[in-house]
């Protein structure tokens, strides 16, 4: 038996994730979308990981946030640069790269978008923020988990985005 000592001294350990990105949409054509993926973010310091690859911890915690299809960004720093992150207009060059590639992805029309970013993730102990957001206020968004947002800071972030109508 495995127990935490930080936090919740004899509360037993589950098992848990952390430092982790995640995107989940719905599409038509997930092969063309699966191919964008990779090229989008390929020569990015990401790795991505398709739904068979992503371990089932992390599939049962986000099971509630899941759309049909789900990627992960594998990055352990990425989340790091979040702490960086000062001033909600001023993104660091790694978090302004993370949109821009997301916003060319939006444009293939997929359907209840969503990106996860998770400091921490253990069932039934950390928390979670929702936030429904239009494609324009992406960087508002994504600044929730700054440390300097002023706001109150949670383990993780699920931002659902709504492209703009023409």
């Amino acid at each position: 038996m495995i127990f935490c000592l930080m936090g919740n001294i004899g509360r037993e350990m589950a098992e848990n994730f952390d430092c982790t990105q995640f995107l989940t949409f719905d599409c038509e054509d997930i092969n063309e979308i699966h191919s964008k993926i990779y090229e989008l973010f390929k020569g990015t310091i990401f790795s991505i990981l398709s739904s068979d690859e992503i371990r089932t911890v992390k599939k049962k915690y986000l099971e509630k946030y899941t759309e049909k299809y789900i990627f992960e960004l594998k990055h352990d720093e990425f989340i790091g640069e979040f702490e960086d992150w000062h001033y909600e207009d001023k993104p660091p060059i790694l978090i302004q790269e993370f949109i821009s590639t997301i916003s060319i992805l939006l444009d293939y029309n997929l359907k209840k978008f969503k990106i996860i970013l998770i400091k921490f993730a253990e069932e039934d102990y950390t928390s979670d923020k929702f936030i429904k957001i239009n494609i324009s206020q992406m960087k508002q968004g994504l600044f929730n988990m700054s440390l300097h947002n002023y706001d109150v800071s949670e383990d993780n972030l699920i931002l659902e985005i709504e492209a703009l109508l023409p």
